[in-house]
């Protein structure tokens, strides 16, 4: 039995819940996404790809359709569109219901650029997907979702002494993170704090987070890097970090599950990194300014 075939048997075995249930995926193009999007094809799910590259989403309902049978569409979005959830939200209305939204995409390791006064991994990672996980849970109430975060929400803030007590002043801090390690890392860190608050109010997401996954990320292509890093490092990570297949099982079992309050689903091994999934307890720092960074965020969100 080949790598995939194994964890398409567990996704069979273990997700069962899930079977022929219409599922939309961001993400589904590449890494962690695409390894979800084929397990749930084997799973019979017909699925809805919001795609950046839509040739890309064309191509992989497609491939889908033909080794699997399913039913899947590809439509256009873009995170740095704020237009982007309207336009979603005005095709959904005229597609049968959705059961399941399970929101992957993200980038990482992206040089500053700002988008409508935002830098662009926030937007991308943290603004966009509250939006739209807030703007479907409102149009169609039945449906639940999974968002997936990462380790890296860990990451304590260096905001002390800062004044963010407004937009203005949260943009600005926002600007000013140099790092573009330290930018992935909040912008995972204060979406999650927003869908902590955002659950106790009633809105039904999960949260996951893959673990440590080998994806396109290590790719040369991708460039990400210095040169010299996909030189010694890519046969190192491939050896040592999940395959993407394993990564997408915590995002499955957090659809099949859910995960509780104050627990997140995640793989069970060393720091919670590497292994089949488990519920977690969130890192106990993330209840920092929550209510303060989940209005400012509020906010932003609807400029």
């Amino acid at each position: 039995m080949d790598k995939e075939s194994r964890y398409i048997a567990y996704a069979k075995e273990r997700f069962a819940r899930l079977k022929g249930k219409g599922i939309i995926l961001t993400g589904a193009t590449g890494g962690i996404g695409r390894a979800a999007a084929r397990l749930l094809a084997a799973l019979g799910c017909h699925l809805l790809f919001l795609v950046r590259n839509i040739k890309a989403g064309e191509a992989l309902t497609k491939e889908l359709e033909e080794e699997f049978g399913v039913e899947a569409k590809a439509f256009p979005y873009d995170a740095l569109d704020n237009r982007a959830v309207e336009s979603v939200l005005s095709f959904l209305a005229e597609e049968p219901p959705y059961d399941y939204f399970l929101s992957i995409a993200g980038i990482y390791h992206q040089p500053t650029k700002e988008i409508d006064g935002i830098e662009q991994t926030f937007r991308v990672n943290c603004l966009a997907p509250l939006k739209l996980l807030k703007g479907l849970a409102a149009a169609y109430p039945h449906m639940e979702a999974v968002q997936t975060l990462s380790l890296v929400c860990r990451y304590k803030p260096r905001y002390r002494g800062k004044d963010l007590s407004d937009v203005d002043s949260f943009q600005k801090y926002l600007a000013s993170v140099s790092s573009r390690n330290a930018r992935y890392a909040l912008s995972k860190r204060f979406l999650m704090q927003a869908l902590i608050v955002e659950r106790r109010k009633g809105l039904k997401v999960a949260l996951a987070h893959p673990g440590v996954a080998y994806t396109n990320l290590f790719d040369p292509k991708n460039k990400a890097y210095p040169r010299a890093f996909y030189r010694v490092a890519p046969p190192l990570i491939k050896a040592i970090f999940m395959p993407a297949e394993k990564a997408s099982l915590s995002i499955l079992e957090a659809a099949g599950k859910g995960s509780e309050e104050g627990k997140i689903v995640g793989p069970r091994g060393l720091f919670h990194a590497w292994g089949f999934p488990k519920e977690c307890p969130y890192p106990p720092s993330i209840h920092e300014d929550e209510e303060r960074i989940a209005a400012l965020l509020e906010e932003l969100s609807t400029q």
